[in-house]
């Protein structure tokens, strides 16, 4: 059924003959910092993680891979209203959306808090998700702003997110 076939070679003597070809270890390390940037990276948290410096012609084209900013979301005072009636209740200090309402992918609602007890948090949590999926009419992707960690996250909302309400 099976034929016998000499193992094929490894992967790490691949890597360890790239490393002694610069041009070629250069590339290896240029395409994971492409792939780095797809999931939200800055090329200086992949330089760091990588542990080279980029050419100036491999910074530039940083630009053209970087995501295009969501478009501002519509709401109407009817969905205003009722947001600033469920923020007051849960006691929001701000209260940010990325991307449209109505929309075929859920809405990001990027929100602002004061700190609660864990069993707080998690009813607090779920009461905006389902208080914003009733005033939406779709689900939605809840983030909580103080969990954000990466700064290419965190740059994302800020050119990105409208702010929707704030105490």
């Amino acid at each position: 059924m099976f034929e016998n076939k000499p193992p094929q070679k490894p992967l790490l003597d691949d890597l360890e003959t790239a490393e002694k070809n610069p041009e070629i270890f250069y590339k290896i390390q240029l395409a994971a910092l492409r792939m780095g940037r797809k999931f939200g990276f800055s090329d200086t948290e992949m330089e760091k993680t990588l542990g080279i410096r980029l050419h100036p012609e491999d910074r530039q084209d940083k630009e053209n891979l970087q995501r295009s900013p969501a478009p501002p979301p519509s709401l109407s005072a009817d969905h205003l209203a009722r947001l600033d009636s469920l923020c007051r209740n849960l006691s929001i200090h701000r209260l940010l959306i990325m991307g449209d309402i109505p929309a075929s992918a859920p809405p990001e609602i990027v929100v602002d808090w004061p700190p609660a007890m864990p069993s707080q948090a998690a009813s607090r949590f779920f009461a905006l998700s389902e208080g914003l999926e009733a005033i939406f009419g779709q689900s939605v992707v809840l983030i909580e702003l103080g969990a954000v960690t990466q700064s290419a996250r965190k740059d994302e909302i800020a050119r990105n997110a409208l702010e929707a309400w704030h105490a």
